[in-house]
């Protein structure tokens, strides 16, 4: 029995029908994005680099957006690439370039000897 507005093939089973303007080939999404989670330390470092959390200071400092700094804010991973390049502008600013590096401006001991705290 033919269904109005779907056409059927000889066998019963419906015709798929697609749009002329549809890709060929649907591109495929890589389900293992490499995203990273920064732990709090780290997004506590990045705050105080910033004069205010603004889109146009994290923009300027930071080069991330608003959306990507509440990604980090409540603790959600960023990709990769969005990791790196907010590492990189981290250690172009005054506090970054004080510990030399992202991995000393987080660590737990800031360089401090155990004597000295």
């Amino acid at each position: 029995m033919a269904s109005i507005g779907r056409p059927e093939e000889a066998d019963g089973s419906l015709k798929t029908q697609v749009s002329p303007r549809a890709p060929a080939v649907r591109p495929t999404r890589d389900a293992h994005m490499n995203m990273v989670l920064v732990n709090q330390e780290q997004v506590l470092a990045l705050r105080n680099a910033l004069p205010a959390v603004t889109k146009v200071w994290l923009q300027e400092v930071l080069g991330v957006s608003e959306t990507t700094w509440r990604s980090l804010r409540d603790g959600r991973p960023i990709r990769q690439s969005t990791y790196d390049r907010l590492v990189a502008r981290f250690e172009r600013t005054p506090q970054g370039a004080v510990v030399g590096s992202f991995a000393a401006a987080t660590s737990r001991n800031h360089g401090v000897s155990a004597d000295a705290r």
